[in-house]
């Protein structure tokens, strides 16, 4: 990843946050702020939907030779764990 990668999503109450993501060294740093918020959390845990933006993101910037295979392949092998995480706990 060669810059940060953002977007907004929107809660069904039609909240939204804002999501920036990072790369420092080998780590994907995620960072929120609540819509109206100026303080960025540095601390919540990305859920599901977050790691499959963040893809969605990437798989764009692959095509254009702004994200390497090995982002990709860490971005979906967490995907695969949080999902199987979630298959387990129910």
């Amino acid at each position: 990843m060669r810059q940060e990668i953002n977007w907004r999503t929107r809660r069904p109450d039609r909240s939204s946050y804002e999501v920036r993501v990072a790369r420092w060294g080998k780590e994907l740093k995620f960072q929120f702020r609540e819509k109206g918020g100026n303080q960025w959390d540095y601390e919540r845990v990305p859920e599901l939907h977050d790691w499959e933006n963040l893809l969605d993101a990437l798989e764009r910037r692959y095509s254009r030779k702004q994200a390497t295979d090995m982002e990709l392949a860490h971005v979906k092998g967490m995907i695969a764990k949080l999902r199987a995480e979630q298959r387990a706990a129910q």
